[in-house]
């Protein structure tokens, strides 16, 4: 052991500066991988602390507007199943702008009142984005939603002046100022600006996500007495599995009072839809950065591993054994090692600052630095053990030493009568050397070769994402606009309307259509009801075919993997108290239908679509009625190109600003999640490509710093400084063509799989977009990138001295 440990202090004398900022280059690597490992563990698992956290509500119960006496409000709130509840109710309030009321934020905003003063403060807890929560005494305030904010122009301090009108008396409000009823006047100041759980996994275009206002407890109570345009139950359980009963015990007590449910495991699986992405491009960059930064530091780490090979021969001549060389070598992989552990440790516990990303964040309870033990302690011990063992089986292999060596293609090259810088830098570039001059060769061109397939298959990758997230069919979207009217309307007044738009020559089809929520499997599912047969197609079939009769209906292919059914089997779809058996003819991929914020929307591979006569196998789908089925009845129009939204709103809802609007394409709340992460796949490629330039300056600094001697003897034997930088760029050359050459084809095949393992997971048409434009710069951009680094390791070639270098000889 003295022995060892003699070898191990003089090592470390001789060559501490090599080998700490090995420690230190291993310590960042593993330290960006630990941060990239604990994010995504951390993302992933950011949901469960979030709704623990914000105490959501299990569930909401949409209620008809007064129809519910106080005594059966009570009965809700207080069964044996509920833990804590919120009574929330929607309000006419309108905004004044330059002094004169804002008509059109009478039917744009969602203004919900707090009469108990639980909502936000004891349940259903926002994230706060700007600004404060008021107490429930405060009568002067108001909270605010991100998308009210936005739309509104508002921010935190802000004093608005808000009138709120009796609701019972805007049903002759038809837009203009003189309909308008009398407004009851308050000057409020906006406290804070909050996203809410459901919210947050909502695309930031979706237009059912309207502005939310909260008031106090004490100003709900000073308007109650306006009425409100809907009732609404938060209700929190003691265990979730309760829901259905729960559920089963409103219905029996309120029968047709009952609006809707809308259940938190919905949100939740948007929530998850949406942060889903992140935590993928998380793992792909821990495993992109552990293969780069394994390569590079691997390079580092078997040069020095040779470079003190040479001294072997001298060691076991003053009597030390191949135990000894071991032990020594071991013992500086350990204290390489911890160093390396102690920098990796310090990266990981800063960088956790930056996690949780995604829609979530901000509704994280303890942003910061946060600790995943089992991934640092995991991580640290896992790179000393690696390093101690990757050098103790270095040590004790023992390299016969290096003769000459013959590599065909320099001899090609040489026999092809090609210029002599040329032969010699290829043979440059595929001779490693010997002893002193060994170049790590093998490894560079491995790690620049990763690089380069990772920024390939990323652009491959990105590219058949974007044209995904920009071309409305790829995501659903197969019509041109859906014509929605506002408020109670008739599928007669829908049919009249409809017929005028049909008879536009600008339009090519037209169909009545509607949202309705559907329990399947004790699942709230949104659906798409069209008519057939009118030349509009119900939905983007992947699979089978779409629904044509009254008893078929098709899935997304996420709904069919949860109800562990598929095409052609058979299942029961229940709404309200009336079930009815449907055939499973076809898979399906949806846009975002959802006619309101708190309702289940579809979107790719979630989601129902039948035909309208199967919908109305529940009952009518006469809102006016207040029908069972609650649907929400619309008109999808297959126009030709040229026609305006404008011209077919005015066709289908005359002048009246407020009678309706039009709808283009609606993405999915996915495709925004998706549609964010385009540019960091090219991002953390970018990282591993920084990484190639710089091994590949390594690789010819040392091989120029390593070879003077052979490049000594090729100045005596006549060649020029400008022949000896030329050989160098052309060594450069050789090697970027060699990673090229394996990567390109690499990257594009990789980029296909993924691309294709995604579609197949979203359930979505698989079309490839490989951009040829993108790769050939890739190439050239290589090889242009391989040649200036080169240049200043050419220039201290071409600075050899012969004399100086063989003066020794």
């Amino acid at each position: 052991m003295p022995a060892a440990w003699f070898q191990f202090r003089v090592t470390l004398r001789q060559r501490w500066v090599a080998w700490t900022s090995i420690a230190i280059l291993t310590g960042l690597v593993s330290g960006v991988v630990m941060v990239a490992i604990a994010g995504a563990r951390r993302t992933d698992s950011s949901l469960h602390r979030v709704v623990v956290e914000s105490r959501a509500p299990d569930l909401f119960v949409g209620l008809n507007v007064g129809l519910v006496t106080p005594r059966q409000l009570a009965q809700l709130e207080h069964f044996r199943e509920v833990d804590d509840y919120s009574y929330v109710q929607g309000v006419a309030m309108v905004t004044f702008k330059h002094g004169q009321p804002d008509l059109t934020s009478v039917l744009d905003a969602v203004v919900l009142t707090n009469p108990d003063g639980h909502e936000l403060h004891s349940i259903d807890r926002a994230g706060i984005v700007a600004g404060h929560i008021p107490p429930a005494g405060e009568v002067n305030a108001l909270v605010v939603n991100e998308a009210g904010a936005a739309s509104m122009h508002l921010h935190v301090g802000q004093r608005l002046r808000v009138g709120f009108a009796d609701v019972r008396e805007l049903d002759n409000f038809d837009g203009t100022a003189a309909s308008l009823p009398k407004l009851h006047e308050y000057t409020l100041e906006l406290a804070g600006i909050v996203r809410t759980l459901d919210d947050a996994p909502r695309a930031a275009d979706d237009p059912r996500l309207s502005p939310h206002l909260f008031l106090t407890q004490a100003l709900a109570r000073r308007v109650a007495g306006l009425g409100a345009f809907y009732d609404g139950l938060n209700i929190r359980l003691h265990d979730p599995a309760q829901v259905p009963a729960y559920e089963s015990a409103v219905r029996r007590a309120l029968g047709a009072n009952v609006l809707n449910f809308q259940e938190l495991r919905g949100t939740l699986e948007r929530a998850r839809r949406a942060t889903r992405p992140y935590v993928l491009a998380l793992w792909l960059f821990a495993g992109l950065a552990l293969l780069a930064g394994t390569a590079v530091v691997g390079q580092l780490v078997t040069r020095q591993r040779r470079l003190e090979s040479a001294s072997r021969p001298v060691l076991r001549a003053l009597g030390a054994t191949r135990s000894d060389v071991v032990r020594a070598a071991t013992l500086r992989a350990l204290f390489v090692g911890m160093i390396a552990a102690a920098v990796a440790i310090v990266v990981a516990i800063v960088g956790s600052r930056l996690m949780p990303i995604g829609p979530l964040r901000i509704l994280e309870p303890h942003r910061g630095v946060d600790i995943d033990v089992t991934v640092v302690l995991a991580g640290a011990a896992l790179v000393v053990v690696l390093m101690t063992v990757y050098s103790a089986i270095g040590a004790g292999i023992t390299r016969a030493p290096g003769g000459s060596h013959r590599y065909r293609m320099s001899d090609a090259v040489a026999g092809s009568g090609a210029p002599l810088p040329v032969v010699t830098g290829v043979r440059l570039a595929f001779d490693p050397g010997r002893g002193d001059a060994t170049i790590p060769v093998r490894s560079t061109v491995f790690g620049v070769g990763v690089a380069i397939a990772a920024l390939v298959a990323t652009l491959v990758y990105a590219s058949s994402l974007t044209h995904f997230t920009s071309t409305p069919r790829m995501y659903g979207w197969i019509w041109s606009y859906q014509l929605e009217a506002r408020g109670e309307v008739s599928v007669a007044d829908l049919e009249a309307g409809a017929a005028r738009v049909a008879r536009d020559p600008q339009v090519r089809a037209v169909a009545i259509g509607a949202y309705a929520q559907l329990t399947i499997a004790e699942r709230t599912l949104g659906s798409v009801a069209l008519q057939s047969g009118r030349g509009v197609a119900v939905a983007q079939i992947v699979r089978g075919r779409e629904p044509q009769s009254s008893d078929e209906l098709a899935f997304g292919a996420t709904t069919l993997h949860d109800l562990r059914r598929s095409v052609g089997d058979r299942i029961t779809v229940r709404v309200g108290g009336v079930s009815a058996r449907f055939r499973i003819v076809g898979q399906a991929v949806f846009p975002r239908f959802a006619p309101y914020p708190s309702s289940e929307p579809t979107g790719l591979g979630v989601g129902v679509a039948m035909t309208i006569d199967g919908l109305a196998r529940f009952g009518p789908l006469d809102t006016s009625a207040r029908s069972p089925v609650a649907a929400t009845p619309y008109v999808l129009v297959n126009a030709r190109p040229g026609a305006r939204a404008s011209h077919l709103r005015q066709l289908m809802f005359g002048d009246d600003p407020t009678a309706g609007v039009v709808f283009g394409a609606q993405r999915p709340n996915d495709v925004s999640s998706y549609q964010h992460l385009e540019r960091t796949p090219l991002a953390l490629a970018g990282i591993l490509v920084v990484l190639a330039i710089a091994t590949m300056v390594h690789l010819l600094v040392s091989a120029v710093r390593r070879r003077r001697r052979e490049l000594g003897v090729l100045r005596a034997l006549g060649f020029t400084a400008s022949q000896l930088r030329r050989s160098v760029v052309v060594q450069a050359t050789v090697l970027i063509g060699l990673a090229l050459a394996v990567a390109v084809p690499a990257g594009v095949a990789s980029g296909r799989v993924l691309w294709e393992l995604t579609s197949k997971w979203l359930g979505i048409p698989v079309h490839q977009v490989v951009p040829l434009g993108e790769i050939a710069l890739v190439v050239f951009g290589a090889l242009g990138i391989g040649g200036i680094s080169a240049v200043i390791p050419a220039i201290s070639a071409g600075r050899v001295d012969p004399a100086e270098i063989l003066h020794s000889e």
